[in-house]
């Protein structure tokens, strides 16, 4: 009997147990089924997960040395945007009202409001109370709106780390 060639092996050749992601491996797994030509994809997937849980579950969710960012955004706008297969855990945040006069934000995260009608007084920083476990990804950024005030007196600053995923 000739031993068949590994289907699995073939839709994941060329990436690095690194950039695999657990998508990619749930869509290369999901069309297998018991019988003599899969049997080979079942032990290369176990091997894979066995290879990719050594780099990734002991650490999961935590924050990546040496990946920290400080972002800002002058006005309204996205102040952290996650690109690829990047994920973002977002630490602090501070809004700096350089201008004379108050100015009234929303801070949100996608589509959902963290802070809503938050006053930032005139010339000073404010640090703004997130929730803890906020995370940005490439389909789901961090943004701020301008509710009342000169938004160009604005500095939102937001201070985040990749995760491992």
């Amino acid at each position: 009997m000739i031993p068949l060639p590994s289907q699995f092996n073939t839709l994941v050749q060329g990436l690095s147990i690194e950039a695999i992601t657990p998508q990619q491996i749930l869509a290369a797994g999901e069309p297998i089924f018991l019988d003599v030509r899969t049997t080979s994809d079942i032990s290369s997937i176990n091997t894979l997960i066995q290879s990719w849980s050594r780099i990734h579950v002991p650490t999961f969710g935590q924050p990546i040395p040496g990946s920290s960012a400080r972002n800002t955004r002058v006005n309204a706008g996205d102040v952290v945007v996650a690109t690829g297969n990047e994920v973002r855990m977002i630490v602090a945040v501070t809004y700096t009202n350089a201008g004379g006069a108050p100015i009234v934000v929303d801070l949100t995260l996608g589509a959902t409001e963290l802070q809503a009608g938050i006053p930032v007084d005139p010339a000073s920083t404010l640090v703004a109370t997130i929730p803890s476990n906020v995370y940005v990804d490439s389909d789901i950024d961090l943004s701020v709106a301008i509710v009342s005030g000169d938004g160009a007196d604005l500095t939102t600053a937001a201070v985040s780390f990749l995760v491992v995923q």
